[in-house]
């Protein structure tokens, strides 16, 4: 018997493990009303480019760039994922802009006269239901077709960004909802886990979703308990590791910085 496990995977993978299981009806109730506070996010399509050419010769940015179509977001995204999927391709209404390249210092030694882009487009779960029981890789030409609707619309967005990667594109590679759901285990396709509305945010939510869950020993940790993408995973992990070892470890990580600037001061 494991006495600690900590998972990494969603809320909506691991605590719905446990309902099942020999626990007092108490726990299911916490664990029910864990899940019941927070719903999935909205899935992403990922897209992943390969460019012909260093950073220099492409004149890649390191910069991230958020390309919002509209000024009132909440009624586009409101709009956008209510309507019928053969129109979604050309109403997007946000676009996230990449280029994990340039910002590697040592990419070019790895892969020479090459660059990577990387494109993030809102999508609806719904609209790629039909195929999720097909399997990866074999879902079919409608399935790719409409895959490639967003990503024909999204380049040619980027072209009028970037002119001059016209003609550098060598590969184009998309994943749907479905893909972030096999690949992550991301139910719903919901890669950035628990969805950030103001429901999510209530200081009740936020309290309730932390570390310590309505099981022993079962610690939550990642984006879930604290906020989305990277910086919020990080987060978490330090909140979940800070309550297993039962010690603030922002506090020894303050005090650690503070450490190693004397220790530069003395050398």
């Amino acid at each position: 018997m494991c006495p600690l496990l900590e998972p990494t995977c969603s809320v909506w993978v691991m605590l719905p493990l446990f309902l099942a299981g020999p626990l007092i009806v108490l726990k299911q109730q916490g664990v029910k009303q864990q899940l019941g506070m927070v719903r999935p996010g909205l899935g992403m399509m990922s897209v992943f480019i390969c460019l012909q050419g260093t950073k220099e010769d492409l004149h890649l940015p390191s910069t991230n760039y958020y390309v919002y179509y509209d000024t009132d977001m909440d009624q586009a995204m409101e709009r956008y994922v209510s309507m019928p999927r053969e129109e979604a391709a050309e109403h997007i209404p946000l676009l996230f802009i990449a280029f994990p390249s340039a910002k590697d210092p040592t990419w070019e030694d790895r892969f020479p006269d090459r660059s990577s882009m990387i494109m993030l487009i809102p999508s609806a779960y719904e609209w790629f239901e039909e195929w999720q029981a097909e399997p990866k890789g074999k879902r079919g030409s409608d399935y790719e077709t409409f895959k490639n609707s967003f990503v024909e619309t999204s380049m040619s967005v980027v072209m009028k960004l970037f002119p001059q990667l016209e003609g550098k594109v060598e590969s184009v590679t998309a994943g749907s909802p479905l893909t972030s759901q096999f690949y992550l285990a991301a139910p719903r396709g919901a890669c950035y886990g628990a969805d950030h509305d103001l429901g999510r945010l209530h200081p009740r939510v936020m309290a309730s979703l932390r570390a310590q869950s309505p099981i022993p020993n079962l610690y939550l940790t990642g984006q879930d308990i604290f906020t989305c993408g990277l910086v919020g995973a990080l987060q978490g992990a330090l909140l979940c590791s800070s309550a297993i070892l039962k010690r603030n470890l922002y506090s020894d990580l303050k005090d650690l910085g503070s450490r190693i600037q004397a220790q530069k001061k003395k050398n």
